[in-house]
């Protein structure tokens, strides 16, 4: 089929540049018109505990968008500093019910912001010594102030698209003494988005920076230098708007992924084309490896569909489709472009197309046969790292430093107890005598760790319910109050039910301990669903067994290597996705690089180029994401750059030629045992 579909390219060309082109206009304007509806970024699913206990008070969630007051000078508010804020509070309210007006079910919180932002106020009655309340005439929110009264706290309900303008408009304003932070879900989600469009335009840029020096490096030439863009450019209109019209998402530090998963790997398969053009003259010649490279990527990505983390099925459905569209352009349009300009491809370079013009590095070759071992010894001795590994599932690492919804929830955080600001919701389902449901409230108080239990008033009808809303001792997203909440209060909330009432334990400690659970779930899962899918396409691809499972073994300890590397160069906790991230992209894309080297009939001397090439592309756009203002992609940055340096440099061109030599495939024996010796 691959052998078809390159002698048609080759035989028609401009058929296949045409057919690009035109798909290309086609999606785009089919796109602009209107694509699926967009999928919402979506929670965990109904089994979770967290969730049902979401649905009992449908409609109740906390406000996205909360005011923070505070002195400029650092002392208590006085009444002067409440009463303002509490006009500063209806005023908002009243810009946003003008902004709102005809909606009448106050909106949905928009996009989710990352976890830990303490946004849920202080609920019921306040705790011992806790706040006051300055309340607002005719049923307004109050203001609550902490026990120190040097912070405020007003929640803005509705919509956020119409509260969060207007409290910035009044964050802006100036003040006599009085300060206004905005803070809440809403308002970190915002100032994550300011922070991921830098960064995206950071990626951009230093990719294509990167391509085209490396073009001009390596082949002296402007017209190979742009091909990759050109090529690229397209399969990423292309990308784009088929996730429009599917109504996938393609926001956050998913669109930083998805541009270089575009212009990185797309880049890869182009030069790959290029290096064997160069090379024996021959535009499809590289089929079967881009064919093989493409399946294996965009396999690993599908394994992160069966997730239960939020956002990952979006993800690896995003990041597949756009690698099945980079590597169907690497199998058609980058020939057919190739196969019409000939050697002027490498203007104005005089070296020729073919075995004539070739150059193979010997650099591999002339490794001595002791490098794979010590190569692997270094590896095993980084991989030991993983064991400091601490996952983050509150997401804190995500926040933008600096941005003023940070220095509002700092501010915020400061102020309240710790738990104050966001208690832990259970709900006790069923009727019971009320002297055994203030005992079931007692019984949660002697948890070690619950500061205090505020029960709430009773709920009517036949699914009625007694909530208590638990303050802890911990700060709500510390990895105390998850293991608290998700262990020994749930276990209790469960146990202590009286007969006929069963218990729920919601808010947002206890779904941060569902999300450490789906975490743990999903490592599970995706870890070995992936491998076997990068196996299934090295076993069809080699026709062997063992072979396979030794490449597949190299990359995945160039992987914990790399996990273990990260670990060690980051004190702070690293998000809890990381490794699944990072092992998707890493196996993935070093296999890429090992089929390379196996399946070039020059072995590792024939792949070291194209191998180079393409790993500080691809290392040197994940690079640029260590310049974003949020750790996470920090994180992200340096781990996914060390693991594609260690996948090109070391995995693929001094441990893999080991492997083959030892392992020589039946259809070329006489290849496979030439690989990786002098």
């Amino acid at each position: 089929m691959l052998s078809a579909l390159g002698r048609a390219v080759t035989r028609r060309p401009w058929m296949f540049v045409a057919g690009w082109l035109v798909a290309t206009v086609v999606l785009a304007v089919l796109a602009a018109l209107g694509g699926g509806d967009t999928r919402e970024g979506g929670g965990l699913p109904d089994g979770y505990e967290s969730v049902r206990a979401a649905r009992l008070e449908p409609g109740t969630e906390a406000p996205q968008v909360l005011l923070v007051f505070t002195r400029a000078d650092g002392r208590p508010l006085t009444e002067a500093d409440t009463a303002e804020a509490a006009r500063v509070t209806r005023e908002v309210l009243a810009a946003s019910a003008d902004g709102s007006a005809g909606n009448s079910d106050g909106g949905s919180p928009g996009s989710p912001a990352p976890s830990g932002s303490g946004a849920e106020p202080p609920s019921g009655e306040p705790p011992e010594g806790g706040p006051d309340s300055a309340v607002s005439p005719e049923g307004g929110p109050g203001v609550v102030l902490s026990p120190d009264k040097r912070v405020g706290l007003a929640p803005l309900p509705g919509d956020p698209d119409v509260t969060l303008p207007a409290a910035h408009a009044a964050q802006r304003q100036p003040y006599s003494g009085l300060h206004v932070g905005v803070t809440g879900p809403a308002a970190l989600a915002a100032d994550l988005d300011d922070a991921g469009g830098t960064t995206d335009m950071l990626v951009m840029l230093a990719t294509l920076a990167l391509i085209v020096l490396l073009g001009l490096t390596v082949f002296r030439s402007p017209v190979a230098a742009l091909l990759p863009i050109v090529v690229v450019a397209l399969a990423a209109v292309i990308s784009v708007s088929l996730l429009t019209l599917f109504g996938l998402r393609a926001d956050g530090s998913v669109a930083s992924l998805l541009i270089i998963v575009l212009f990185g790997i797309g880049t890869d398969y182009v030069l790959f084309v290029l290096f064997r053009y160069r090379q024996a003259g021959d535009a499809v010649g590289r089929g079967p490896v881009i064919a093989s490279a493409g399946a294996v990527v965009a396999g690993a990505f599908l394994a992160l569909v069966p997730a239960d983390t939020p956002g990952m099925r979006d993800t690896g459905l995003s990041l597949a489709l756009a690698v099945t569209v980079t590597a169907l352009a690497g199998l058609t349009l980058a020939p057919a472009v190739v196969s019409i300009m000939g050697r002027r491809v490498f203007w104005p370079s005089r070296r020729q197309a073919g075995p004539e013009g070739a150059r193979p590095s010997r650099w591999p070759d002339r490794l001595p046969r002791a490098a794979a071992p010590l190569a692997a010894a270094a590896l095993i001795a980084l991989s030991a790292g993983v064991l400091t590994f601490e996952p983050d599932v509150a997401g804190t690492g995500a926040l933008p430093k600096g941005a003023p919804s940070v220095a509002a929830l700092e501010d915020l955080r400061r102020g309240f107890p710790a738990g104050a600001t966001s208690p832990t919701r259970v709900y006790l389902v069923g009727t019971a005598d009320a002297a055994l449901v203030d005992q079931y409230g007692r019984r949660l108080a002697q948890v070690p760790g619950v500061a205090q239990v505020q029960p709430q008033p009773a709920s009517s009808g036949s699914g009625g319910f007694t909530r208590f809303d638990v303050v802890l001792t911990h700060e709500p997203t510390s990895p105390e109050a998850i293991d608290l909440v998700g262990g020994e209060l749930l276990r209790v909330a469960h146990d202590a039910a009286p007969a006929g009432t069963r218990a729920l334990v919601g808010g947002e400690t206890m779904a941060l301990a569902d999300m450490k659970a789906a975490v743990s779930r999903d490592y599970r899962i995706v870890f070995p669903l992936a491998s076997l899918l990068i196996l299934a396409v090295l076993v069809a691809l080699l026709r062997r067994l063992l072979l396979p499972l030794a490449l597949l073994a190299a990359v995945a300890l160039g992987y914990l290597a790399t996990l273990g590397a990260t670990s060690l160069v980051f004190t702070e906790p690293l998000t809890a996705m990381m490794p699944l991230i990072l092992y998707v992209f890493v196996v993935a894309v070093g296999t890429d690089y090992t089929i390379l080297v196996v399946k070039s009939e020059g072995g590792a001397s024939e792949a070291a180029p194209a191998v180079v090439s393409a790993g500080v592309i691809l290392a040197g756009s994940f690079a640029v994401l260590m310049l974003s203002p949020t750790p996470m992609m920090r994180h992200l940055g340096f781990a996914l750059a060390c693991g594609i340096a260690i996948a090109a440099f070391v995995t693929a061109l001094v441990i893999t030629p080991a492997l083959a030599r030892r392992a020589p495939h039946p259809a070329r024996p006489a290849q496979a045992a030439e690989v990786g010796t002098a």
